[in-house]
């Protein structure tokens, strides 16, 4: 129920791309977002799992749809120092979203194990807004970009350097909410709210980040140097994670994950819109889509025979190591930029 939307918007955010480079974007997030009201909810009614599990098929295909509009329509509307802010007020939301909704849905699943679902409903709330506020760009820039005869070619190197970025930090990073739970239960603690409240933590803590601090380390730092520090505060925190026996430091441990994951995210996001070319933005844009919710999919099927092999703490260290060796990566290339 969890992992097959991430699969299914891996296998259609290209496609969505492709769609809004071709014909616009608005229709499609319109779409996109009736979808996720209608395939989202469906679980209140459904009676089989085969059905449920058709419903969250469709809203992969909704969530492609509207994570690759919105993610391009950003691109489209604001430049500069107003899209690194907004770059990092969309994370903050994000993630302060999924620490309101995930308590809500946990509220209602105390009343029915369907109630979660009627969650979202709240996209019908949200479209009359899309409709009504959000504007189509001018279709005739976007076509005389796109028929170009002299367009520079987009850096296919670099993209795809940051697409696998997107696969490692999403399967290091979820991690988190697929063996967190069990790997306190090894540490005596067995509440699932203890558990719950600590997943939240690293959404709070990434979200402020993300929203009050990110703009500020894009003026003060480049791109390459936010990424050695995001990779390596994320690896040094997994190193952590294996030496702590009690709760409350790794609560703090934690903290420190979610912190470099409010500047990973944003500075990925806003590095492939920079680079990616007016023509060709949404196709690249799903591209990332798809290179993140790999990461999503793959992230237990990585860390759990690691965890089966020796220990949930071996496998927080080898992801841990990984992390840090993509941020020495970037040392190095700053070094050689500055070179």
């Amino acid at each position: 129920l969890i992992t097959l939307p991430s699969l299914v918007i891996a296998i259609f955010a290209p496609l969505a791309g492709l769609v809004i480079d071709r014909f616009g974007r608005k229709r499609l997030l319109i779409a996109g977002i009736t979808l996720y009201g209608f395939a989202g909810s469906a679980g209140v009614m459904l009676d089989t799992l085969p059905r449920i599990l058709a419903s969250r098929a469709l809203l992969g295909l909704a969530v492609a749809a509207v994570m690759t509009v919105s993610s391009t329509l950003m691109g489209d509307y604001v430049s500069g120092r107003v899209r690194e802010r907004f770059m990092g007020f969309r994370q903050g939301f994000i993630q302060y979203g999924g620490v309101v909704f995930l308590t809500l849905g946990g509220i209602l699943a105390t009343l029915d194990w369907r109630a979660p679902f009627l969650v979202y409903l709240l996209a019908f709330a949200i479209l009359p807004l899309a409709i009504f506020f959000l504007f189509e760009p001018d279709s005739s820039q976007i076509a005389s970009a796109r028929n170009a005869k002299d367009a520079t070619k987009p850096p296919y190197l670099m993209i795809g350097m940051l697409y696998g970025i997107g696969i490692v930090h999403s399967i290091a990073f979820y991690m988190g909410p697929t063996q967190l739970p069990f790997f306190l239960r090894d540490l005596g603690v067995l509440s699932p709210t203890i558990a719950g409240l600590a997943m939240a933590l690293i959404s709070l803590a990434s979200a402020s980040v993300s929203m009050f601090a990110f703009a500020w380390f894009r003026r003060v730092f480049h791109r390459d140097t936010i990424f050695v520090i995001a990779f390596v505060g994320f690896g040094v925190s997994y190193w952590l994670m294996t030496a702590l026996t009690t709760l409350t430091p790794i609560l703090f441990v934690l903290a420190l994950t979610g912190a470099a994951l409010g500047l990973l995210f944003p500075n990925l996001s806003l590095w492939v819109l920079e680079i990616a070319p007016d023509r060709m933005r949404g196709r690249i844009l799903g591209g990332l889509a798809t290179s993140i919710f790999v990461g999503h999919f793959f992230s237990p099927l990585v860390s759990q025979p690691i965890a089966d092999a020796w220990n949930l703490r071996t496998a927080y260290a080898l992801l841990g190591s990984a992390m840090v060796l993509v941020g020495i990566f970037f040392l190095v290339r700053r070094w050689k930029l500055r070179g």
